[in-house]
C-alpha cells in the first residue's frame, strides 16, 4: 500500500521527526497529542515501500539522530526538506 515519508517539526531550531504514515493528517494529530509545540508537516513524499524507505532515510541521517525518529535540524536534513519542497523539473 502507498504510504508517506514525512518530516514534521515545530519550526526553526526544533527537532525534526522523520517517519512514515498512511494518513498524514491522522499521524500529525497523534504526534500533536504528545507535544506542547504546534507541529506541522514540513515535507513529505509518497512511496510504495514505506518500511524500507523509512529505514533508508533514517540511515542516511543517523549521525544527526537525537532519539528514535527525532533528528536535529542539521543542514543536511534541511537541504533534503528544501529539495523535496522544490523538486527539479525537466
Amino acid at each position: 500500500r502507498e504510504e508517506w515519508i514525512y518530516f514534521v517539526g515545530a519550526g526553526a531550531g526544533h527537532p525534526i521527526k522523520i517517519g512514515r504514515a498512511v494518513s498524514l493528517p491522522k499521524r500529525l494529530g497523534e504526534l500533536q497529542v504528545g507535544n506542547h509545540y504546534a507541529l506541522a508537516v514540513i515535507a513529505a513524499y509518497q512511496t510504495w515501500n514505506g518500511v524500507a524507505e523509512e529505514r533508508r532515510v533514517h540511515t542516511l541521517f543517523a549521525e544527526h539522530s537525537i532519539r528514535g525518529e527525532w533528528f536535529s535540524p542539521h543542514p543536511d536534513i534541511l537541504a533534503e526538506i528544501e529539495r523535496l519542497a522544490n523538486p527539479v523539473r525537466p
